[in-house]
């Protein structure tokens, strides 16, 4: 699995809480996921993403600091594009 970290990771109740919160429980999701093997592509940009006829993903991203492009497969891939999650269908 691959995650495309955009923006912040995880945000929990919008602007109620303090920023460090949001960034302390982004880091604590970003450490439990690395941990179990979801590999984080920071400070890049998704370029291209074809699905085979495997059901693979053949991604192209660059790096935004370098300019630097890189091409790899992968089974899943997640996006974090903010930090406002949807909680109309929580409740």
């Amino acid at each position: 699995m691959i995650f495309f970290s955009l923006s912040k990771l995880l945000s929990i109740y919008e602007s109620k809480l303090p920023i460090f919160v949001h960034q302390q429980m982004a880091q604590l999701a970003t450490d439990y996921m690395d941990s179990h093997g979801t590999r984080f592509l920071k400070q890049c940009v998704p370029v291209r993403i074809d699905k085979a006829d495997n059901g693979l993903l053949h991604v192209t991203w660059k790096e935004s600091v370098t300019g630097e492009s890189h091409q790899e497969t992968f089974e899943t891939v997640l996006f974090a594009i903010g930090k406002s999650i949807c909680r109309k269908n929580f409740f």
